[in-house]
């Protein structure tokens, strides 16, 4: 039996950590979550935070990889027209993440339609 994406199996077990961004444009349940371009997991939730009003994205990790508890994770572009992922940054300590733990460090996408239009709108460089 295999669900989702094809990840996620009955023999896997998984741990979930959650991250707040600022725009998780392009990433939906199921994308990838990944470590130095492996995949090691893939959302499982994205909702907005009534009271922050930040992005909530929920993950499910393979249990055989442990992530720092200083970790960052980043939303990242597969090439030019490509969808989107997750990428984790392991961090050093040596506590690691447990199951309902958030990352405190996260970096949104880049929206490439908007810098693309700035830049041929004349905008990208000025000044305010």
């Amino acid at each position: 039996f295999v669900l989702l994406s094809g990840f996620i199996s009955l023999s896997v077990k998984t741990y979930k950590i959650k991250a707040a961004f600022l725009s998780v444009d392009g990433v939906v349940v199921g994308s990838e979550v990944k470590i130095a371009g492996v995949k090691i997991g893939e959302v499982s939730s994205v909702k907005i935070n009534n009271k922050t009003y930040s992005a909530e994205v929920e993950m499910k990790v393979s249990s055989k990889y442990q992530i720092p508890s200083d970790s960052s994770a980043n939303i990242v572009s597969s090439g030019l027209l490509g969808g989107k992922y997750i990428e984790i940054v392991p961090g050093f300590k040596e506590t690691n993440l447990k199951n309902g733990n958030t990352m405190i460090k996260t970096q949104s996408g880049i929206n490439l339609e908007k810098l693309i239009s700035a830049f041929a709108s004349g905008d990208l460089g000025k000044k305010n």
